[in-house]
């Protein structure tokens, strides 16, 4: 997962500028299971040698979406582009919606395609405004008196520096972002779960499109991870950055 990593830096750059984060360090909280693999594909995940199917990949968001394409053609399996995807979709007429109403559609052109499993990926975003860190607080009055130009003991002054006080308190309020992102891979022909797995971000960040790739791939190994086999599964941490995460043997 060492490429993952080097995208992060924009995420710890986020949590360093919050404030009033609710812990010192952003991390992964990830969930997941899939049937129960037999000897042949423990072996297999072992040595690295894994059978080809052919995915459709199916997204509320680009990014998600790109991620787990990426994964999936770095694990060696094939994947339908999403040119290609689309052009089908035109040529049956199907107007996509993005929601669950689309999946019957997705299951149809994935079956033209010849693909053998749909991904869907899943994004959950919410948003707040969160106070940043602010300067100390009498170098902040000292300047606030300045602007003002005269002492808070005028009333007029007094009102000028309770405007200039929420001026610089809407200024270090940012928007910060609760994300989580789910994948299952469901196999066409039988309709059968074949993995799911989930990631969320411990706090909320100001930087969602960077994390939601650490999100996606963190499900997706974590959905994957054979727990049941011996394997171990670690979350990212920020504070440990170069240290490995994810599933180990």
């Amino acid at each position: 997962m060492k490429p993952v990593i080097q995208t992060l830096i924009a995420v710890l750059g986020g949590i360093l500028s919050l404030g009033c984060a609710t812990q010192p360090y952003v991390s992964t909280i990830s969930n997941g299971s899939h049937i129960a693999w037999t000897d042949e594909q423990w072996k297999e995940w072992e040595h690295g040698d894994k059978k080809v199917k052919r995915f459709v990949v199916w997204g509320d968001h680009p990014g998600v979406t790109s991620t787990v394409m990426s994964a999936l053609q770095q694990n060696g399996q094939s994947v339908v582009e999403r040119a290609r995807l689309q052009e089908v979709f035109n040529e049956q007429k199907i107007v996509l919606t993005h929601t669950a109403e689309d999946y019957a559609d997705v299951f149809r052109v994935g079956k033209l395609l010849g693909a053998d499993v749909v991904v869907f990926a899943e994004t959950a975003m919410r948003h707040e405004l969160i106070q940043v860190a602010s300067r100390n607080t009498l170098q902040q009055v000292f300047h606030v008196m300045q602007a003002v130009g005269t002492s808070a003991r005028d009333p007029v002054a007094a009102q000028r520096l309770q405007l200039e006080r929420e001026k610089q308190d809407a200024q270090n309020r940012q928007v910060a972002y609760h994300l989580s992102v789910a994948v299952r891979a469901v196999k066409i022909e039988t309709g059968e779960i074949l993995w799911n797995g989930a990631s969320r971000i411990n706090q909320p960040i100001t930087e969602p499109e960077t994390a939601l790739i650490l999100l996606t791939n963190a499900a997706m190994h974590r959905a994957v991870c054979p727990l049941e086999r011996g394997a171990k599964w670690t979350e990212f941490r920020s504070d440990k950055p170069e240290d490995p995460w994810g599933c180990s043997k």
